[in-house]
């Protein structure tokens, strides 16, 4: 005995059963990522009582993604009484995404600043690209979002769609993708010089490069996925579409950033802070030679994490092999006679850090 009605279009019901499955999917994800997570967030963010900008974002991030995720699984899945139910869960998850959204700006531009700080130009023009993305997604989406029409689903399909009513939602997709680039441009263009100098330790500018281009990557894949499922309708595009992948693959890969530059930041003790070389040598001396004697070993380090992390009552275990010193002005100059790329990056080094910071 069928128990499904005969005027059921069996299709659209296995393709609604999909995209329940694929929502659930996503939000699975983004617990298991929070919950892989957790312990970076404890060690590296909540135990440090200095509460910074990144700080706070980070936490917001976490929270929001959380939240918008079990949204978007909620107009998948929940059986509406009202058009006015579907409506006001509609708008809570578009706020949710505009806070996700302008984190993502954030975090790429302090990148930018940093490396690109004192070229106002620049600066002033990826700023304003900056702000049209999200204007853009503001009121471009959220105008659409207000005149398009709301639609209840009937057992056995289940959860809600909004009808979106607009011929110019591309530009927000446009400006998104022009944004990413532009970002990862320029890191790129100012990163990649410093992070491939050669005997030369660059961490911060390194995880800079790295984390930008597999951001970048990630994020512009799973965009044009979703461009694609919406102007090339195939029989998934209702599936991705209404899950909204690119919003949680931008929060999850924002929230390793923050979590790899902290890291990067807090952990590493033999680096030194920035000082007006923006240089540090640390000298570690080998113990294998049986006859006792100690040959030093310098190490150039570009764009460190920022700040001496030794304290005076473990500082004998963290330095027990090495030392670390700061270089003069006669030191930054006899290290650098063989990388004539260097010195100009040395003033972007401490530009960088203090960025960041």
């Amino acid at each position: 005995m069928s128990l499904i009605a005969p005027d059921v279009d069996i299709p659209a019901l296995k393709t609604q059963i999909d995209s329940k499955r694929f929502s659930l999917a996503i939000c699975a994800w983004v617990f298991y990522e929070i919950a892989i997570t957790s312990d970076d967030s404890m060690n590296l963010f909540w135990m440090h009582k200095r509460w910074t900008v990144s700080k706070v974002l980070f936490f917001i991030n976490r929270t929001t993604i959380m939240l918008t995720v079990v949204t978007i699984t909620c107009l998948n899945i929940v059986n509406f009484d009202s058009d006015y139910h579907c409506l006001v869960t509609t708008w809570v998850e578009f706020a949710l995404s505009i806070i996700i959204i302008s984190i993502v700006a954030f975090t790429l531009a302090s990148r930018v600043y940093a490396l690109w700080k004192g070229k106002y130009i620049v600066l002033t023009i990826f700023f304003l690209v900056m702000a049209a993305n999200i204007s853009n997604y503001l009121f471009i989406y959220g105008g659409a979002l207000y005149k398009g029409t709301p639609l209840v689903s009937q057992p056995p399909f289940a959860g809600c769609a909004f009808v979106l009513k607009s011929n110019i939602l591309w530009i927000v997709f446009a400006n998104t993708l022009i944004f990413e680039a532009i970002s990862i441009s320029l890191i790129v263009y100012r990163a990649w010089p410093i992070a491939r100098q050669r005997d030369v330790e660059t961490p911060l500018f390194s995880l800079l490069l790295e984390d930008g281009v597999g951001y970048f990557l990630a994020f512009t894949a799973s965009k044009l996925f979703t461009v694609g499922a919406m102007y090339v309708p195939t029989p998934i595009s209702f599936v991705v579409l209404s899950s909204y992948p690119s919003v949680a693959v931008a929060a999850l890969a924002v929230n390793r950033l923050f979590i790899r530059l902290q890291r990067a930041m807090v952990i590493q003790p033999t680096t030194t802070e920035f000082n007006g070389t923006g240089f540090s040598i640390a000298k570690y001396y080998s113990s294998d030679d049986t006859s006792g004697s100690r040959a030093p070993r310098a190490i150039v380090t570009i764009g460190g994490t920022g700040r001496i992390r030794a304290r005076r009552h473990h500082q004998d275990e963290l330095f027990s092999n090495g030392s670390v010193e700061l270089c003069t002005t006669g030191d930054v100059h006899a290290a650098t006679t063989r990388h004539e790329g260097i010195p100009n990056s040395i003033s972007t080094a401490g530009k960088i850090d203090n960025g960041i910071k």
